[in-house]
C-alpha cells in the first residue's frame, strides 16, 4: 500500500484531516480475520452467509486483504501500509467461500441484508471485489443486477471490480457491468491498463470502467492466529479459521509493546496480492473520505466527483474510464 498510496496522493488526504472517521463501509467478500490494523471496535458487524458461523473469520484471506486496503490503520507497520480510509468503520458480510467463489444466492442474501438493515449501522458504501461473467439470459444475473441497482437507488454507493478477464473488449464482469455502480479497473501512470483488467463498455453501452487505481503487488493485511486470555492477546502463529472475538485496540497495543513480538507479527501479518479486487477498495476508501467531507452526497454525485477528479492517463476509455483515482483532486 505504501507505493499505491503515493500514486493516488493519499498523504494529501491525511494531511487535510480526512481518514474516513464516522463513515461505515460494507465489504461483501470472504470474511475478515484478526489483525491489529483493524481492531474490533471498528468492526461494527459480521455475518456469515456461507457457513453460518457466528464469529468473524476469513478462511481465504482475500476479504481481510481487501478490508486492509480500504480501512487498515497500518498500526503494526507504524503507518507504512495503512489503508485509504484508516479510521472508517466496517460491516463485513461473508458471501464467498475459502476459494473466493460464491453462490449468487449468498451474494444476493448479503445485498438484501444491506437493504433491510444497513441503516442500523449507517452503511454508505458497499465494496464488491469480485465478479462473474455477464450472461444476459441468466436469471441470477438479472436478479443480482436488480439488487445492486436497488442498493444504489437507496442511497448506498456501490463500488465494484471490473474483473480480471481482460484484455478483450466487453470483459467487465458482473455486477461491474451495470451503469448504477462505480466500476474500478487496474492501471497506473506510465503503463497501459493491466492486461488482466476488464475492458468496457458496460452491458448498456455505458463507459466502463468508471476509473482505475493501482492493482499490482498491493501489500495489505492477512489474518493472524491468536488467543485471548484475561483481556490480553497471545499470538500463536499459523492461521485460525474462526475467531471468538476480534481484539480491540487496547488489547493489541499490549502485544505490540513487545518488540520481538511486533517483528514476528510483521513477518506474518501482511501479504501481497494483485488484481482489480485490490484496486476496488482504494476507490471505496476514497468514497469514505469524500463522505466524511460532504456527508450529503448521493451515489450519482459521488460518481460524478470521481469522474471529474480522475487523472487522464491517455488511454482509451474502455481501458481507463475517466482516468486514475487521485485523492488530492477528489478532495479539492
Amino acid at each position: 500500500m505504501e507505493r499505491a498510496g503515493r500514486l493516488v496522493h493519499a498523504g494529501m488526504a491525511y494531511a487535510a484531516g480526512y481518514t474516513g472517521r464516522g463513515i461505515t463501509a460494507a465489504v461483501i467478500d470472504t470474511g475478515i480475520g484478526a489483525h491489529p490494523d483493524i481492531p474490533g471496535e471498528r468492526l461494527l458487524y459480521f455475518r456469515d452467509f456461507v457457513n453460518r458461523k457466528g464469529a468473524p473469520y476469513d478462511d481465504s484471506g482475500h476479504g481481510t486483504h481487501v478490508c486492509g486496503i480500504l480501512g487498515g490503520s497500518g498500526r503494526l507497520a507504524n503507518g507504512r501500509w495503512r489503508g485509504i480510509a484508516p479510521e472508517c468503520s466496517l460491516v463485513v458480510l461473508k458471501a464467498l467461500d475459502q476459494s473466493g467463489d460464491g453462490d449468487a444466492a449468498d451474494v444476493m442474501a448479503a445485498l438484501k441484508w444491506v437493504l433491510e438493515r444497513g441503516g442500523e449501522f449507517g452503511i454508505r458504501i458497499i465494496n464488491l471485489s469480485f465478479g462473474a461473467s455477464c450472461e444476459e439470459n441468466d436469471e441470477d444475473y438479472k436478479k443480482l443486477l436488480s439488487l445492486v441497482e436497488q442498493v444504489w437507488d437507496a442511497g448506498i454507493c456501490v463500488v465494484g471490480a471490473a474483473g480480471n478477464l481482460g484484455p478483450k473488449k466487453n470483459s467487465v464482469t458482473l455486477p461491474g457491468c451495470s451503469s448504477r455502480i462505480i466500476t474500478v479497473g487496474a492501471s497506473e501512470p506510465g503503463m497501459i491498463a493491466n492486461r488482466f483488467s476488464g475492458r468496457g463498455p458496460g452491458r448498456d453501452g455505458s463507459m466502463k470502467p468508471d476509473l482505475v487505481a493501482p492493482a499490482g503487488s498491493i501489500r495489505s493485511i492477512r489474518p493472524l492466529n491468536y488467543e485471548m486470555r484475561n483481556g490480553k492477546v497471545f499470538f500463536s502463529g499459523g492461521r485460525q479459521r474462526e475467531n471468538k472475538i476480534l481484539p480491540d485496540g487496547q488489547a493489541w497495543e499490549q502485544l505490540l509493546l513487545q518488540e520481538r513480538m511486533r517483528r514476528r507479527l510483521m513477518m506474518s501479518g501482511y501479504a501481497i496480492k494483485s488484481g482489480t479486487s485490490m484496486a476496488t477498495p482504494m476507490v471505496s476508501g476514497a468514497v469514505c473520505l469524500l463522505l466524511q467531507r460532504e456527508p450529503d452526497l448521493t451515489p450519482d454525485q459521488i460518481k460524478e466527483r470521481l469522474w471529474q477528479s480522475a487523472v487522464d492517463l491517455g488511454f482509451p476509455k474502455e481501458q481507463q474510464g475517466r482516468g486514475m483515482l487521485d485523492l488530492g483532486r477528489v478532495l479539492m
